[in-house]
């Protein structure tokens, strides 16, 4: 079992960099092949990892993770493929949201934190300002749902710092902030037309926050 927690990373590793080179050199059909397997190898390692520890795997986190798996593969296509893949991501961000707060006590939250709510709600509006205009109308609401829930995951997991400490909140805290990085210059490229200037920094920025989430949980 040992081995396998090896090979599994560095196996998530090579299919990383792999997917990066296909992105960058236009191989659609390299990227079809690798850029499925990423989520499969991070729930596996997610799960020897905390069958490693004695923990039990978090049922939220997995189903968060498959559903990075299924978006991954849905947005490979186009049309209603497409939209099946944000609809996944949109599932993955609210198991997130259910596996972040349900070992927390309000209580134990510092009252301060509360007014960081504040910053996400003003992110929320300038991002809304900025896209909206661009969105046809069917999809506005669309986009403003996916909006709200991408950002209560990233403020979900600022509350961590209820019962997580140190790395174990850092890490999936950061890990949430690149999630809100990676989709707003996804947005920015499907609304804004912004090209292929965003393709490889929206997978760098995906990767590390699902990287970083699944490191943060198991610590």
């Amino acid at each position: 079992m040992d081995w396998l927690r090896f090979v599994v990373p560095l196996a998530f590793f090579v299919c990383s960099a792999t997917d990066f080179l296909a992105i960058g050199s236009g191989n659609a059909t390299a990227e079809s092949i690798v850029k499925p397997l990423l989520m499969p190898l991070l729930l596996c390692f997610y799960w020897l990892s905390a069958s490693a520890m004695g923990k039990k795997p978090d049922a939220f986190i997995v189903l968060a993770l498959f559903c990075g798996f299924l978006g991954d593969t849905f947005l490979l296509g186009h049309g209603k493929a497409f939209l099946l893949g944000l609809a996944s991501f949109l599932f993955g961000h609210i198991f997130y949201i259910i596996g972040f707060l349900r070992p927390l006590e309000l209580r134990a939250v510092p009252p301060a934190v509360w007014l960081l709510a504040l910053a996400y709600f003003a992110y929320g509006v300038i991002a809304s300002r900025t896209l909206l205009p661009f969105v046809r109308g069917k999809e506005k609401l669309a986009v403003i749902l996916y909006m709200v829930c991408l950002l209560t995951m990233s403020f979900s997991a600022m509350l961590r710092c209820g019962y997580a400490r140190g790395n174990g909140f850092w890490l999936t805290f950061l890990g949430s902030l690149f999630f809100v990085a990676s989709d707003s210059m996804l947005a920015l490229q499907l609304y804004r037309k912004a090209g292929r200037a965003f393709h490889i920094p929206v997978m760098v920025t995906y990767l590390l926050a699902q990287s970083m989430i699944v490191y943060g949980v198991l610590l």
